[in-house]
């Protein structure tokens, strides 16, 4: 019994983290940088860690925006992502000031060529 009751509580934990992961666009970000570098690669371009930066700080500002400002309509299509961004509206307007933070110490950083391509 205490094997499965475990079992479940891990089960509730990966869940909470996957949809964490998902609904604060973490996982959107981390593939736009994973993407940007892969392109980088393959034009054989030297990856540069203030672009992978900028690109996944960029993306959680536009995504979590988004997703804080289109909630009313969001709500039809997306019921659980919804619940999701309410329950934890605090922490994702947080997570938009750091990233924001972020992308305009990461473009300060950055050459004005690289600004420009971006």
């Amino acid at each position: 019994m205490v094997v499965v009751q475990i079992a479940a509580t891990s089960g509730r934990s990966c869940v909470k983290l996957l949809e964490s992961l998902a609904y604060s666009s973490l996982w959107v970000a981390g593939a736009a940088a994973a993407l940007t570098a892969a392109a980088s690669q393959g034009m054989g371009v030297a990856l540069s860690g203030p672009v992978l930066g900028l690109v996944f700080c960029g993306t959680l500002v536009v995504y979590n925006v988004d997703r804080l400002r289109d909630l009313p309509q969001d709500f039809a299509t997306a019921p659980l992502r919804s619940a999701f961004v309410r329950r934890h509206r605090t922490g994702l307007r947080g997570l938009v000031v750091v990233a924001l933070a972020g992308s305009f110490v990461l473009a300060r950083v950055l050459d004005p060529p690289a600004l420009g391509a971006l």
